[in-house]
């Protein structure tokens, strides 16, 4: 019998309640027991129960013991077949990412393992979880009948021939994330509910004890869930921010921002460093730069841009080669490793660029003001110097730091104009001429070796004062974008190379070749739209279709069918070469204001330049640690990027959509299905649906799969690459839908 001796304090009571514990536990006819009924096998006074609750608590947290069904523990490794690791939610139940070994479980070669569906528990995106290893039952899963019969048959004879997996079921919730949810409040008497706009998170979290200051129903919040104990219960949730209306200027894009995690500030400490650096640059920070403040250097930027990272001077050789010289912004200069900045800078990973604001990497201070390219202002620069010969084969690569004054800061549409002698006939258009005579080259010999052209327009959502969609601008990949590009990427390639030759530990940009067997079903779809297609695993096969598609009216839905067969471009600390750039050794160099792959290469650059740099440099190890956060980060980014970009493209159809009379729109046909027509809108690059219902004239449309046309038995056919006008009459904001209907 355990009892409190009026000598025992409080720690020796807990050592020997766990001591305790532990030796029950691990009897071999030890059955699984709830709290109370341990409390009694222990023989424990009432007193006494709170140090066991804890003990309990802080043993699950440790992954000592594990919580099982109904409360009932157990040891941890007296299971022989569990992990530990972070759970990630996917469209059919999830994956566990286990980054190192925790606790005793089975020594399990894996890094990600899949979650069956209904196998999640209560688990959420980011918690810590332990699971249960299982195999899963022969044959074919549940959610296979809900896809197309073609692909069911496909999948099935997969499932027969594979033996099934390994999986997970997730036994038991060890600490919850601390993600933010965005939702929709509703409140009672006593009562508060925040209705998450997540699909995927439970429909209620109830928030006993919200205070909402003058908010209502309706108003959209923020808020955590604390527990969850059964999939029969709402979670348990704190209130933590009020975000106030749903139609209150920036609220939607500050639900999106939420919704990510992505940090709204900085720090105060990060701020106070930030500012307390000064503009002027001093005479110190000029010591061994090369001077090349009275050189032809300029900067183009997107029209909305406010940090300039990048600037290019190009010079003619005698011999019929060139000089490129790629100027980027020297960020390390400023941001040291370890600092506040640096630590602030790796934990966000990169700036978002989200429609109506950008959340910075590093705080305005530095990416638009000291670090920013601006013209007439001297700047600190880590520089790429490359020389070329006339057919633009690189000769050879030099890096240096340089101090650069930009002469000219042109948007796109300005280099654009000028570059079609639209603009002024000054220097700035001959250095222009001259960089466009090399980029041609450089793009000419990449598109040979094999470069991939993936290119789509951008879509701009220009915004009035009050965050409300105005216009919706299409951005194309011409000339001006060209010219950049080809110069960054012969930057990003030489670095890449220096360093790799150098054997030092470092982080590269890839983009590992695509699953033959993906490849192949794209194959299939590309058939379909009738292009001959050959063996797309040959490279020379890809790019043929690639340029057949160009212009065609599935160009849009063929392209996005590609880039979805392909592996997701990512940081590693391995150089496995870039498959769509046909790169064999590829890093980011060029943006270091708002990415920190590109200060890490800066810093491991310098160090190569400057012998007794005693930095510290991170190992392989670390490396890749930091390739896989800044891989997140990205898209993480990218996910924010695009939703709010959505949000604003349906924003602006939707007012369109009330217009008196309705609007007509010009719309090519690019893709049919049992649904309807899927028809872009040209113009804006936005796609919308005209479903079978609202086809025009008599007669019931059937769908030809084979012709890729609905037509009816008195000869109305629609097909891939018809072009008419239709009238929108129908947006769904929340499922991004965009209905149409042909005028008669």
């Amino acid at each position: 019998m355990l009892s409190r001796e009026a000598s025992f304090d409080k720690q020796v009571m807990n050592e020997l309640i766990e001591e305790k514990l532990l030796e029950l536990l691990r009897q071999r006819d030890y059955r699984p027991q709830n709290k109370s009924e341990l409390s009694r096998a222990l023989e424990l006074e009432s007193k006494d129960r709170p140090l066991l609750r804890a003990c309990l608590k802080r043993l699950e947290e440790v992954g000592t013991v594990l919580k099982a069904k109904k409360g009932r523990y157990v040891l941890q490794e007296s299971s022989a077949q569990t992990l530990v690791g972070i759970f990630r939610k996917r469209p059919r139940g999830g994956e566990l990412i286990v980054a190192k070994s925790e606790g005793a479980g089975p020594k399990v070669a894996v890094k990600r393992l899949p979650i069956a569906q209904g196998h999640e528990d209560t688990a959420l995106e980011g918690d810590r979880v332990m699971i249960r290893l299982r195999r899963p039952a022969e044959g074919a899963p549940a959610w296979l009948k809900h896809l197309p019969k073609d692909k069911q048959e496909k999948l099935r004879q997969r499932f027969q021939e594979e033996p099934p997996r390994l999986e997970g079921e997730v036994i038991n919730v060890l600490e919850r994330s601390s993600r933010k949810l965005v939702g929709t409040l509703t409140a009672g008497e006593g009562w508060v509910t925040l209705a998450p706009d997540d699909d995927q998170l439970p429909k209620r979290i109830d928030l006993p004890g919200a205070s909402l200051e003058g908010a209502m129903s309706g108003h959209k919040a923020l808020a955590r869930i604390d527990s969850w104990e059964s999939l029969g219960q709402s979670p348990q949730g704190t209130l933590l921010k009020v975000l106030g209306r749903p139609d209150a200027p920036g609220v939607d894009v500050l639900a999106i921002i939420h919704k990510h995690g992505l940090p709204t500030e900085f720090p105060e400490a990060v701020s106070r460093v930030a500012e307390a650096i000064v503009g002027d640059i001093s005479e110190d920070a000029l010591a061994g730069r090369e001077d090349w403040r009275e050189a032809e250097v300029l900067t183009i930027d997107p029209f909305d841009a406010r940090d300039f990272d990048d600037a290019i001077a190009v010079k003619a050789l005698e011999d019929g080669g060139w000089e490129l010289a790629v100027h980027i912004a020297d960020v390390s200069h400023y941001v040291t490793p370890g600092s506040v900045l640096d630590r602030e800078a790796e934990r966000r990973g990169n700036s978002v660029y989200l429609v109506d604001r950008v959340l910075p990497m590093l705080p305005e201070a530095l990416s638009n003001g000291i670090c920013s390219l601006r013209p007439d202002e001297d700047r600190l620069t880590f520089c790429a110097i490359m020389t070329f010969d006339a057919n633009g084969n690189r000769l050879a690569a030099r890096f240096a730091p340089a101090v650069i004054c930009s002469q000219q800061r042109l948007t796109y549409e300005e280099a654009y104009d000028r570059l079609k002698g639209r603009g002024p006939d000054d220097t700035i258009t001959a250095c222009l001429q001259r960089a466009w005579k090399l980029a041609s080259l450089l793009r000419k010999r990449r598109v040979a070796s094999g470069s991939l052209d993936l290119d789509f327009p951008e879509t701009k959502v220009i915004l009035n004062e009050a965050g409300k969609p105005r216009e919706i601008r299409v951005v194309e990949n011409d000339e001006s974008h060209q010219l950049i590009e080809e110069c960054m990427l012969a930057a990003n390639e030489a670095v890449a190379e220096t360093i790799l030759k150098a054997a030092t530990p470092s982080l590269y940009r890839v983009h590992e070749d695509p699953d033959p067997e993906k490849l192949l079903e794209f194959r299939e779809s590309a058939s379909r739209h009738g292009f001959q297609v050959g063996d797309l695993t040959h490279r020379a096969n890809l790019q043929r279709l690639l340029k057949a598609m160009r212009g065609h009216p599935s160009e849009y839905v063929l392209k996005l069918g590609l880039l979805k067969s392909m592996k997701r471009a990512a940081y590693h600390a391995d150089s496995l070469g870039h498959y769509g750039l046909a790169k064999v050794h590829y890093t980011h160099f060029t943006s270091p204001i708002r990415r920190y792959t590109d200060l890490v290469v800066h810093r491991i650059l310098r160090r190569l330049l400057v012998k007794e740099d005693q930095t510290p440099t991170p190992s392989y190890g670390e490396m890749s640690e930091l390739g896989q956060h800044l891989s997140r980060t990205e898209r993480l980014a990218a996910e924010a990027e695009q939703d709010t970009k959505r949000l604003k493209v349906m924003e602006y159809f939707e007012r369109r959509s009330r217009d008196v009379p309705p609007p007509r729109f010009e719309v090519v046909v690019t893709e049919v299905s049992r649904m309807g027509l899927f028809v872009e809108m040209l113009g804006f690059a936005t796609r919308g649906l005209i479903r079978m219902a609202d086809l025009p004239g008599e007669g019931h449309y059937r769908y030809d799969a084979r012709q890729l046309c609905v037509s009816t038995k008195k000869g109305k056919t629609y097909q891939v690459g018809d072009q008419f006008e239709a009238v929108l009459f129908r947006v769904e904001q929340k499922r991004g839908h965009l209905d149409l209907r042909p005028l008669e």
